[in-house]
């Protein structure tokens, strides 16, 4: 019988206008491998309030969120390219909204994660609903990706709803160290306790090293999941140390979590796993322009 895999993460590069950075390439590939090994694996990303407008709607999800009634659609998509063993789902929202970041993340300086968190946990909260509904078949394993979907983790522990993910092993990837989506735990529209009223929670579980009345949402990650990963071993080695910017960027103030995953080990240092086989030969002479046509492209989506 082949393991089931449901990756979920912000950004999928194997559909189309789904990828800001590295995590997308990673996200587009590692399930490839995967399958390519006889396994199955479901990938599930937002919508942005776009990427399911050529999609197959599958199944409403109802949830509890912020003290209210919640619906959300996950939609089947169609990836750039297909292989065998793999489905593409997005999770449609009015809440989870295009940012102004690659059309999907938000810039709030005053604020920061104010938006994001708010639409992430959205995201994550519909993302427990449909597997609680089984719209993934029987998972063995869920793989995370940055502060974006920790969430899960903190579902699977917590929160009464989601039994069926009690259940399953969840993998957490670290991408990017230094953004953490830390937002208050209370008193604020975008904090832990507006989002799950009621919900009683461990402090440690969630609480920064820095601000102790903010949940820091890689920490719950690193925390929490069942394994963690880096995407190479030495970026591993890297962040059990304390950073001293600009010379060296470590442990982001999290090394103490860090260590301590090492020591239960559950840390582990592998290297992405992207296909490099089929990069296109540069054309010298084309930085420029492509550059200028990429953000047009951005500009007027």
């Amino acid at each position: 019988m082949p393991y089931r895999f449901l990756f979920v993460a912000a950004e999928n590069d194997a559909i189309a206008d789904c990828k800001a950075g590295g995590m997308g390439d990673v996200v587009r590939d590692v399930p490839r491998e995967i399958a390519a090994r006889g396994d199955e694996v479901s990938i599930v990303v937002p919508s942005y309030g776009r990427l399911h407008q050529t999609g197959q709607r599958v199944a409403e999800v109802d949830f509890s969120f912020a003290g209210m009634a919640y619906t959300a659609a996950l939609f089947k998509v169609i990836p750039k390219k297909e292989f065998p063993g793999i489905s593409h789902y997005v999770v449609h929202h009015p809440e989870i909204t295009a940012g102004q970041i690659a059309h999907m993340y938000h810039h709030d300086p005053e604020e920061p994660f104010y938006n994001d968190a708010v639409k992430f946990a959205i995201f994550c909260t519909a993302v427990a609903g449909a597997v609680q509904q089984g719209c993934f078949g029987d998972l063995e394993v869920i793989h995370l990706h940055d502060w974006h979907t920790s969430l899960l983790l903190f579902l699977r522990e917590f929160h009464p709803d989601y039994p069926e993910l009690g259940n399953i092993r969840m993998v957490y990837t670290i991408h990017n160290l230094a953004i953490q989506g830390i937002r208050p735990l209370r008193n604020n529209p975008s904090a832990l306790e507006t989002w799950y009223p009621g919900c009683a929670y461990s402090l440690r579980a969630l609480q920064d090293p820095r601000y102790p009345d903010c949940v820091n949402l890689m920490a719950l990650g690193i925390r929490r999941a069942d394994a963690v990963h880096t995407v190479s071993p030495s970026y591993m080695q890297d962040i059990l140390k304390p950073s001293a910017p600009p010379e060296f960027i470590g442990g982001e103030g999290l090394e103490a979590d860090l260590v301590a995953a090492r020591d239960d080990s559950r840390l582990f240092g592998i290297l992405n796993g992207c296909n490099y086989k089929n990069i296109r030969t540069a054309t010298r002479g084309r930085l420029f322009p492509n550059t200028i046509q990429e953000i047009f492209r951005w500009l007027l989506w």
